[in-house]
C-alpha cells in the first residue's frame, strides 16, 4: 500500500513539475485567442542571408523606366542588420498578444499573412473592439520602400520607429514602453530569446524597436 502510494505521489509530483514548467512558454497567435506553444528551432531560420528571387536583385525594366532593382532601394540601416536570432524574436513578439493592455491584440491581428500582412476591414479593431483611424497598411516589402517612412501620412522616420508606435496607441495596443517592457520581462521566453538576439537578457524598448524592424 505504501508502494502504490509513493508510485501516485511520483506521478502527480511530475505532472505538477511538467504544467508548471510549461505555464509561460504559450503565447497567443490566432485571432480565436488559442495558445499554442513556442516551437523555435533548435537551429533559428535563415533570415539574415535570404536567396531573393532575380527581380529582386537585377534591374529588368528598360532604361527609360526611372526604375532601379528593389535591392537598391533596401532601407535596413547598418546599425540594424538582419541576423536569424534577431528576426525570430521579431517574429515573436510580432505574433504575440500578451504585449497589449488586455492581451487581446497583437501586430498580427491587423497585419494578417493571408491577406497580404493587412487587413480586409477597412479598419480594424484595437484592444478594446474600438476601431483605429486608418487602414492597417501592407508590410509587405517595407524593407524596400524607397523613401524608408512609414504610416500613410509618413510620420515616423524609419521602420524601427514605426514599430513602437502601435504599441502606444490609445485604441491600437493601449500599452506605455515602461509596461511594454514589463510585460516582455514576465514572460520566460523574452529573456532568452533576447540574450540570443543581442548578447545578453536585457530587454528595452530600442531593442524590441530592432528586433521588429
Amino acid at each position: 500500500m505504501k508502494s502504490l502510494c509513493f508510485k501516485l505521489l511520483l506521478i502527480l509530483a511530475t505532472l505538477f513539475v511538467s504544467c508548471s514548467s510549461n505555464n509561460n512558454d504559450d503565447y497567443t497567435d490566432t485571432e480565436e485567442g488559442a495558445f499554442f506553444e513556442l516551437n523555435l528551432p533548435e537551429t533559428y531560420f535563415n533570415y539574415a542571408n535570404i536567396e531573393l528571387p532575380e527581380h529582386y536583385t537585377t534591374n529588368g525594366f528598360p532604361s527609360a523606366f526611372q526604375f532601379r532593382a528593389p535591392i537598391e532601394y533596401d532601407n535596413t540601416p547598418i546599425d540594424n542588420p538582419v541576423t536569424d536570432a534577431g528576426a525570430t524574436l521579431g517574429r515573436v513578439l510580432f505574433y504575440d498578444k500578451k504585449l497589449s493592455a488586455n492581451s487581446t491584440i497583437s501586430c498580427a491581428s491587423c497585419h494578417k499573412s493571408e491577406h497580404g500582412f493587412s487587413d480586409l476591414d477597412t479598419l480594424s479593431e484595437g484592444f478594446e473592439g474600438g476601431l483605429i483611424r486608418r487602414h492597417s497598411m501592407s508590410i509587405v516589402n517595407a524593407r524596400f520602400y524607397a523613401d524608408g517612412r512609414f504610416f500613410w501620412d509618413e510620420r515616423a522616420q524609419t521602420l524601427e520607429e514605426q514599430v513602437l508606435m502601435p504599441f502606444q496607441d490609445d485604441v491600437e495596443m493601449g500599452l506605455t514602453l515602461q509596461e511594454l517592457i514589463q510585460i516582455a520581462n514576465e514572460q520566460s521566453y523574452y529573456p532568452i530569446l533576447f540574450k540570443d538576439a543581442f548578447g545578453d537578457s536585457s530587454i528595452t524598448s530600442d531593442r524590441i524597436s530592432r528586433a521588429l524592424a
